[in-house]
């Protein structure tokens, strides 16, 4: 997808069961969709538990959470009827956590993690922690949302029988993953880019048909906005891109990812000769090289 992940978290289900039950319960209001019942089979204890989840608000303690987040075999969607379930108690849990009060204190941060001992693995320091904890404590849970990839307008991935085992697809084909990626990215805009919206311009210096129009659907799907695509009157062919900052420095993310990108340090000014007369109002220009062509751009 391109979306780099810096943090993870591994967490079990005894760990999961005592992060619902050290909140005292969690409370959530089920939809008709999100409503269970199935017999589920519990491990090690020849037994049965019954999962009776109607719609309406539901108390869940951390067994009847834990089956409720496990739950697939009864639901039309399956996997997908579960993750939903899944994030609603993930929310659930942070709208408790939060009220509580727990995870605004290092000491019970502390205390908690410690009952939990082996059951929870993660990379997050201290530091990050109290960092994760402010910006989740600002997101609103009703701005919390899933992407779907199986349902209108968005059906991007089909069931397929590999090797026996039922198996979720592209659409477009296996392993065809750009309407994926298009949609995720779209989805997922990089908050620092939409705040400031640089208009982009990008031209191809190359004699490689096609190749500004390439670019800009790549870095649509990443966000940018790309309001000029051309050809310069005359390729030249250059062997490395050219990214200039014509905002003077009021776009610093922009420049900063657009730097990375292309790996090239960002100039200020249109090189001469090339006959590049940028709309007015364009605040970037990408001068297309044929390092673009065998770089992942």
């Amino acid at each position: 997808m391109g979306i780099p992940i810096h943090y993870h978290a591994l967490i079990n289900f005894k760990a999961f069961e005592d992060v619902v039950n050290a909140l005292g319960g969690v409370d959530l209001n089920v939809t008709k969709e999100g409503a269970v019942y199935e017999v589920l089979w519990v491990e090690g204890t020849s037994q049965h538990y019954t999962l009776n989840v109607q719609p309406g608000l539901q108390h869940f303690d951390g067994t009847r959470a834990l089956y409720y987040s496990r739950s697939r075999h009864t639901s039309s969607r399956g996997d997908f009827d579960r993750a939903e379930r899944q994030r609603a108690l993930i929310v659930a849990i942070k709208d408790k956590a939060l009220t509580a009060g727990t995870f605004a204190n290092p000491v019970k941060v502390s205390q908690l993690l410690d009952s939990l001992g082996n059951n929870v693995y993660t990379d997050f320091d201290s530091g990050s922690i109290k960092c994760l904890y402010k910006q989740i404590s600002e997101v609103q849970s009703a701005n919390i949302k899933s992407l779907d990839l199986v349902t209108e307008p968005h059906v991007l991935l089909t069931s397929r029988s590999i090797n026996g085992a039922s198996t979720q697809v592209p659409k477009e084909g296996l392993f065809q993953y750009d309407a994926i990626q298009q949609y995720v990215r779209g989805a997922l805009r990089d908050g620092f880019l939409a705040k400031e919206n640089a208009s982009v311009a990008v031209y191809n210096a190359t004699s490689i048909t096609g190749l500004a129009t390439t670019q800009r659907d790549k870095l649509k799907t990443f966000g940018y906005n790309v309001t000029t695509v051309t050809s310069l009157p005359a390729a030249t062919n250059p062997a490395k891109t050219t990214v200039v900052d014509l905002s003077k420095g009021k776009n610093k993310y922009t420049r900063n990812y657009l730097e990375r990108r292309y790996a090239t340090t960002v100039v200020t000014s249109l090189p001469a000769g090339t006959g590049v007369t940028p709309p007015a109002g364009t605040q970037f220009v990408i001068i297309l090289g044929k390092d673009v062509t065998s770089t992942s751009n």
